[in-house]
């Protein structure tokens, strides 16, 4: 019984060696990626959640330098209790473009938005709870850049948020989060 338990165990963990060794594998560009706008993305993220309460105008869009179809964006509604973000589809665009090729489509789902682009954007609903679900959807967004959008790391971005109108200091991406010189 103990043989046979060993060995049903020896292959359990045979069969799943391979994935968790794919769960290892890092992207070196998602990780450049996030080392160039992560932290101003949460800056500004920060910024508008620390504004006083306004009824719109609360929104951050990073977009594609030089592929404006191309874009995430967020806002903040219900008094920033929550945020709406979105990945565009190409549904806006004339003529009407797909932007996520199908393939990337479950990508899409593990971040966690809507996979349903045809009258409208990819859309995520969250609850803001705190400085990590701000942290959360910086991340969020930068991964739907690289897994979706499959961007490079050396492309350019722009940051349009009109409650800040000038890109607020942030720190330096370091093991997951942005210090300061002062830090």
């Amino acid at each position: 019984m103990t043989c046979t338990f060993r060995s049903s165990l020896l292959a359990a963990f045979a069969f799943l060696a391979p994935v968790v060794a794919r769960a290892a594998v890092v992207d070196p560009e998602l990780e450049a990626l996030r080392a160039r706008l992560y932290c101003p993305i949460l800056s500004y993220l920060q910024a508008i959640h620390a504004h006083a309460p306004t009824p719109h105008e609360r929104f951050l869009v990073v977009g594609w330098k030089g592929h404006d179809a191309y874009y995430v964006q967020c806002l903040f509604y219900d008094d920033d209790s929550r945020l709406l973000c979105e990945v565009a589809s190409g549904f806006w665009e004339t003529p009407r473009a797909r932007l996520v090729p199908p393939e990337r489509i479950p990508r899409l789902a593990a971040l966690g938005f809507s996979t349903k682009g045809e009258k409208r954007n990819f859309q995520r609903r969250r609850r803001v709870t705190g400085p990590e679900s701000l942290a959360e959807t910086a991340d969020t967004i930068v991964r739907a850049f690289r897994e979706v959008y499959a961007v490079g790391a050396k492309e350019d971005f722009t940051m349009f948020a009109s409650l800040v109108p000038k890109p607020p200091p942030h720190g330096t991406y370091v093991d997951g989060v942005c210090e300061t010189a002062s830090s």
